[in-house]
């Protein structure tokens, strides 16, 4: 799709994101925006190594990561935002255009993703990331095919090769030190992730469908595909 195609929704938003970064220009100036602090977990990995009988770890080391949480922040601006004239022109707009009472769902979704690049930035965002948030809610509007991905975690699969193409949507691989070093929303035990994943089946696909219908059928003609392995168990995650 050519993102400038609808020229119209386009002007919305833009005039949308002007009066929404001059509410939070002013909302900072008079008040102090702070944010919540929201931690997350991961492991640095030592001595990692993949071997006929799988993976091997010999030491590991918890890190704790800090990151800014603008939600309540944006959460106390948004009942100023829905009554902005930009807001609800826009909200008309697309109502009258799809002819969807729901309509306010995609702006309100528009809201809270680029409030925090303007908190973040207090009250001058990453222009770059203002647009793509923009061009991305320009493509979902005009109905634009999705990527869809999913990762699939095996254990007890061992891999003579680093990576097996099993088609065009999906790579079976071994699995890598990056793999055991990624972020959680809880602090466990490294015992938490014996059996340690063997084999990742990394899964792409492109489709007009939403809701993940598609993508999740497609995750479950793989796994059973891989039950004739015998992997001693599998567990997944989808993006």
């Amino acid at each position: 799709m050519d993102l400038h195609a609808d020229t119209e929704t386009s002007v919305h938003l833009e005039n949308l994101m002007v009066e929404v970064g001059e509410l939070v220009r002013n909302k900072i100036s008079s008040d102090k925006v702070t944010p919540d602090v929201d931690e997350s977990y991961s492991w640095k990995i030592n001595n990692f190594s993949y071997n006929q009988d799988g993976v091997e770890i010999d030491q590991a080391s918890r890190i704790i990561h800090k990151k800014k949480n603008w939600t309540k922040a944006s959460f106390d601006l948004s009942s100023d935002i829905y009554k902005l004239p930009t807001f609800l022109a826009a909200e008309k707009y697309l109502r009258e255009r799809h002819a969807d009472q729901y309509a306010i769902i995609p702006i309100q979704s528009f809201i809270y993703k680029i409030l925090p690049v303007y908190f973040e930035g207090n009250g001058s965002p990453d222009e770059s990331a203002l647009q793509a948030i923009k061009n991305k809610v320009l493509s979902e509007l005009s109905g634009d095919p999705v990527y869809g991905t999913a990762t699939v975690q095996l254990s007890g699969l061992i891999l003579d090769s680093q990576e097996f193409i099993i088609d065009e949507h999906a790579v079976l691989r071994q699995t890598k030190q990056s793999d055991f070093e990624q972020l959680e929303v809880q602090d466990l035990p490294i015992q938490h992730i014996f059996p340690f994943n063997t084999a990742i089946l990394e899964i792409t696909y492109i489709s007009k469908d939403r809701n993940g219908a598609l993508l999740q059928q497609k995750v479950e003609e793989y796994m059973a595909l891989l039950k004739l392995y015998f992997p001693g168990s599998i567990q997944y995650r989808s993006n």
